[in-house]
């Protein structure tokens, strides 16, 4: 995402067949204002603990 070498909705299109749910699931976890994999992976558990970030 950070390089634009793909965007949220070419991912979302390529997993769009029903038995590609685990794929959009993780799709929809991306963070697009997140700079690093280590930023999106805190961001995630941050939520999960009840934070809004």
């Amino acid at each position: 995402m950070v390089k634009k070498k793909c965007s949220i909705n070419s991912l979302r299109k390529s997993f769009n067949a029903r038995t590609e749910s685990a794929g959009r699931a993780i799709v929809e976890m991306i963070d697009p204002q997140s700079m690093s994999i280590a930023e999106t992976c805190g961001r995630y558990h941050l939520r999960q603990a009840g934070y809004n970030v």
